[in-house]
């Protein structure tokens, strides 16, 4: 499972206005990301890109890129 940051220690201290949502471009390269920890991260990162048109990822990446680095991961 991702990390849920409300369960960090400080989180209580965050500014709520800080806090921002990302666009689910930045979420699939945030899951893509995660990916090469284990199996769990990896479905979890496919599952969130597999159905993302190129406007709904980051800039320069598509789909099938960033499903080939989540799948390739060493």
């Amino acid at each position: 499972m991702a990390i849920d940051p409300s369960t960090a220690a400080e989180y209580s201290k965050a500014n709520p206005n800080d806090l921002k949502q990302l666009d689910s471009g930045w979420k699939a390269f945030c899951y893509a990301a995660m990916a090469p920890y284990d199996d769990a991260h990896a479905k979890m990162a496919a599952d969130f890109v597999r159905d993302k048109g190129p406007r709904q990822l980051v800039s320069g990446t598509g789909a099938a890129s960033t499903l080939l680095f989540i799948y390739g991961r060493t």
